[in-house]
């Protein structure tokens, strides 16, 4: 059995191929979304909510970053193992930065770990971590950097 903790230490997103690079955005009423297909006819759903800015800040652009599998992904377990898992994290990546670019270098983007199963939450928010991590120096050369703080975790525009 592999260990989440030696997985993430393992593992960088970029060396997994992601579902899909290109992505079709979708504006729903305070969001923003795109849907996608792993190989075992899984949808996945990345949502990018808008987050209302704060009196002094607003001007700024603020998203946090969700995203969810359907259930029949626990209906195929021989399926859905930790390369697939990584393969969706790989493909969140790649959407991460095409969002980038359709939001137009939005000020911050916030990664919501949140889930109904705390042990899946904490997985969640693991990766979400990891990302930012091995993606560091290319986060650096489009303008961006991780934070981690008592609000959350995310990637925050540097001015």
């Amino acid at each position: 059995m592999i260990r989440l903790k030696t997985l993430l230490n393992e593992i960088t997103f970029g060396n997994s191929v992601p579902y899909e690079n290109t992505f079709k955005w979708i504006k729903y009423q305070e969001s923003v979304r795109t849907t996608f297909d792993d190989d075992s006819g899984n949808v996945i759903d990345v949502v990018f909510d808008e987050q209302a800015p704060s009196d002094d800040l607003a001007e700024s652009s603020s998203y946090e970053l969700s995203f969810w599998v359907n259930d029949s992904y626990n209906a195929q377990p021989d399926l859905a193992g930790e390369t697939n898992y990584i393969r969706i994290m790989a493909t969140i990546a790649a959407a991460i930065y095409s969002f980038i670019t359709y939001a137009q270098y939005p000020d911050m983007i916030e990664f919501s770990g949140s889930d109904s199963d705390p042990k899946k939450a904490a997985q969640k928010t693991k990766l979400y971590k990891m990302f930012a991590i091995s993606n560091k120096a290319k986060l650096a050369n489009i303008g961006y950097r991780f934070i981690s703080n008592h609000m959350g975790n995310g990637i925050e525009k540097v001015n």
